[in-house]
């Protein structure tokens, strides 16, 4: 089952606007890029468990320290998560989520390029932040 949920950001109200019988092939997309697990959250509605009280079970090792949390962290922000998104479920320094969004961010730029197109300054800056050569021949 489907459900398409209206959430009032400011109220957290929210409520069931349509019922639709499968989830599509879109379904999953918006899922994977959301990291918000669309068909679990659709099967505890329909249970008749209230939204505010569904977790997000993706996005949870954001929430409890363990030695993964950095690399979900970076998975989040290769995701889309923005670094205030990321603070408000992991309570991380906001200088330290900034830095890493900063890496982020920087190996996004790299994979636009090859290594006869890389500007130079470009990886003169990929060499400051402390990236390797073969760092830098993978991006």
């Amino acid at each position: 089952m489907q459900y398409s949920i209206r959430l009032e950001p400011f109220s957290k109200e929210y409520c069931i606007i349509e019922v639709n019988a499968r989830l599509s092939r879109s379904s999953a997309l918006a899922s994977k890029a959301t990291g918000y697990p669309l068909a679990f959250i659709a099967a505890k509605l329909g249970l008749g468990i209230p939204l505010n009280e569904i977790s997000n079970s993706v996005t949870k090792e954001l929430q409890t320290p363990s030695d993964q949390r950095l690399f979900e962290i970076s998975k989040a922000m290769h995701s889309g998560y923005t670094v205030e998104r990321i603070w408000e479920l992991a309570q991380t320094h906001k200088w330290f989520l900034n830095k890493l969004m900063g890496l982020t961010n920087f190996g996004k730029l790299m994979c636009k390029y090859n290594a006869s197109s890389i500007p130079t300054p470009l990886f003169r800056q990929g060499k400051q932040l402390g990236y390797s050569d073969r760092q830098l021949a993978e991006f």
